[in-house]
């Protein structure tokens, strides 16, 4: 199974976009373990009978509009 494209470099520059706040130390953590692990996948016990396919996409289109909007319209069946 293969995953769909996602940028970490633009997850990276959005993160830091982000305003530094309380919960800027929680992020970069997030985004360090991340970097390190990636989506969790079948072989990972927790996740195995998880489809994050929709995630990823969801989050990837997020990403690509620069990250302005939380309305993110999730796919009928989802």
């Amino acid at each position: 199974m293969s995953s769909p494209a996602f940028n970490a470099d633009v997850l990276r520059n959005t993160v830091a976009a982000l305003p530094n706040e309380a919960l800027a130390g929680s992020r970069a953590t997030a985004l360090e373990h991340f970097a390190e692990n990636g989506f969790p996948g079948t072989r990972h016990e927790d996740w195995k009978y998880t489809d994050l396919e929709h995630v990823i996409d969801i989050s990837a289109r997020w990403l690509d509009n620069g990250a302005k909007s939380t309305n993110v319209i999730v796919p009928a069946g989802s």
